[in-house]
């Protein structure tokens, strides 16, 4: 009924196994080659997000300049202002030592 062949197994199974192993390498191919596709999508996708990571951050980084930047100028601008109050406190002093004056004059 079964006899064994060179390698062992039987004759009956060696033409099975032979379209077993044909249909795997098949498939093998095939999902090598469908994974190489996958694999150039995905570099295609990760380059396009690492692009827009890029100018996302670059956009960040010119944010924060914009902000550094403006935070020195209300620094300025806020250190000024003791010297504001100062000069209009003056002003108001002398409005009203010219006022005694009028006043006194009438």
């Amino acid at each position: 009924m079964l006899t064994d062949g060179a390698d062992g197994v039987p004759v009956a199974l060696e033409g099975y196994n032979r379209a077993v192993a044909d249909l795997t390498l098949q498939t093998l191919i095939e999902f090598r080659a469908e994974m190489r596709e996958f694999r150039d999508e995905t570099r295609k996708m990760h380059t396009q997000h690492d692009h827009r990571l890029n100018l996302l951050t670059e956009q960040m980084r010119d944010q924060s300049n914009r902000f550094a930047q403006l935070e020195t100028h209300m620094a300025a601008l806020l250190a000024t202002m003791p010297h504001v109050h100062t000069r209009i406190d003056d002003l108001a002093a002398r409005l009203a030592t010219v006022e005694a004056r009028l006043a006194a004059l009438s």
